[in-house]
């Protein structure tokens, strides 16, 4: 018999502008997003031209959001949105407020009632070809393989240089702070260390061509203060240990992203290196590599329309390090839109429009997921013993196929998305011959107050 669970939420972390949006928009209006570091509010720092669907919460001064989450337990979110922009600046301040069970972030409860922290405080200001942000912000970079919308926040600074042909951008900021429990000569166990992070990138544009190169650091120190060569925007982070005796280490990442927009669709890439081994004859190690591809397309097959194609995947042990600290996570959680290792999935999908108010949106996808995970310890990293041999789709595979409907109405003041999901899963949980069945319901609720 096959399992059964229904899960029913409430997500306010849900883009109120969907993804395939700021694709949809810029081929409509031929006005591309070539920027390939964005963050969200107001968007047009996302989809370079504001959507004619969304413009009303985009120019909202005050949004109400909630979160409700239900299973065997349950729990509220609820978090005001205020946002105050001029032309070239403005400030986005945004508390959380939790109530409930306690999962994911935040996770501290007050008087063991109400959890609360702020998932935005920014200030940004637009200079003539060169921006500037410091707060806390969740930031996307290209396809958001390594930094995506729903990630937890970040406490940073942004730079963004916008040229002609070429665009530079760095930024820095701080992650949560970890006590280690494992042991490495490295650190301290049982001490708190600050860890912090670091980026940059360079992309040249044309008018419906980019491309770019990427590279983002974790790091520590022993003392705990932020290691200034990683404050450096010019130097690559990678030769960090052949300069000098490090007090902490690093954790490295190379991205390759580029995009191209045609007259009625368009096509994406980012590839991801977490670490790339050059061949040895005393010991083999595999590549760690993550990917996702992208395309689109204008009406078809309906007017009115966008729909497109991803695959997606990571081999095993991307994400992952020998030390604890270096984990590619903020506040125990995974980084960028995969989340995961071992696995590659593809999808399709088509969004309708049915005038300005109603769309309906219907997906299809094929999931393979092997035994690895972002939680296990590279434990061959600082012992210098062999990998596994196999190092993508390991073990018991589990094999997902599911599909999904969504629809989703709006007015001058209020947002209501509604989306139910199916999955048929064949050895469900890595064990060979289960099957099993999964539903997801989510709802997403936005009410613009002024």
């Amino acid at each position: 018999m096959l399992d059964f669970l229904l899960l029913l939420s409430i997500f306010s972390y849900q883009r109120v502008i969907p993804e395939e949006m700021k694709f949809e928009e810029a081929l409509r209006h031929k006005s591309y997003p070539l920027s390939n570091v964005v963050f969200s509010i107001p968007s047009v720092y996302d989809i370079g031209q504001i959507s004619k669907y969304y413009v009303i919460f985009d120019s909202s001064l005050l949004n109400l959001n909630f979160e409700y989450f239900r299973d065997s337990l349950w729990t509220l979110d609820c978090y005001p949105r205020f946002f105050y922009g001029k032309k070239k600046y403005g400030v986005v301040i945004e508390p959380q407020f939790r109530v409930g069970a306690v999962r994911g972030w935040p996770n501290i409860k007050w008087q063991n009632l109400v959890c609360g922290a702020y998932s935005r405080a920014y200030l940004y200001y637009d200079f003539p070809g060169f921006l500037v942000m410091a707060g806390r912000n969740r930031i996307s970079l290209n396809l958001e393989g390594l930094m995506a919308e729903e990630d937890p926040p970040v406490d940073l600074i942004l730079f963004v240089h916008r040229g002609k042909h070429f665009d530079f951008s760095f930024f820095t900021g701080q992650l949560d702070s970890k006590i280690p429990k494992d042991s490495s000569k490295f650190f301290e166990t049982g001490k708190l260390y600050n860890r912090y992070i670091s980026g940059h990138s360079l992309q040249y544009k044309l008018k419906n061509f980019s491309c770019s190169f990427s590279e983002i650091a974790i790091f520590y120190s022993r003392t705990n203060t932020p290691d200034f060569y990683f404050l450096n925007p010019f130097m690559l982070y990678h030769p960090r240990v052949l300069d000098a005796v490090e007090g902490g280490e690093h954790n490295v990442f190379w991205i390759i992203s580029a995009n191209y927009w045609g007259a009625k669709y368009s096509t994406h890439l980012e590839f991801l290196v977490d670490d790339f081994y050059l061949p040895d004859p005393d010991q083999w190690a595999p590549h760690k590599l993550a990917w996702i591809f992208k395309f689109y397309s204008l009406d078809l097959p309906f007017r009115n329309s966008i729909s497109g194609f991803c695959y997606s995947g990571a081999t095993r042990w991307t994400y992952t390090h020998g030390l604890s600290l270096l984990y590619y996570e903020n506040r125990s959680e995974v980084m960028g839109a995969l989340n995961e290792n071992d696995f590659d999935k593809i999808e399709i999908f088509s969004r309708k429009h049915f005038g300005d108010r109603f769309d309906l949106r219907g997906a299809l996808w094929f999931k393979r997921k092997g035994e690895g995970s972002v939680n296990e310890k590279d434990i061959y990293w600082e012992s210098g013993i062999d990998y596994p041999r196999e190092y993508f789709l390991t073990g018991v595979v589990e094999k997902r196929f599911g599909q999904g409907l969504e629809v989703e109405w709006r007015d001058k003041r209020f947002l209501i998305r509604v989306s139910a999901e199916h999955d048929l899963i064949w050895n469900k949980g890595h064990e060979p011959e289960k099957k099993g069945s999964e539903w997801r319901i989510k709802v997403l609720g936005s009410f613009r107050v002024l």
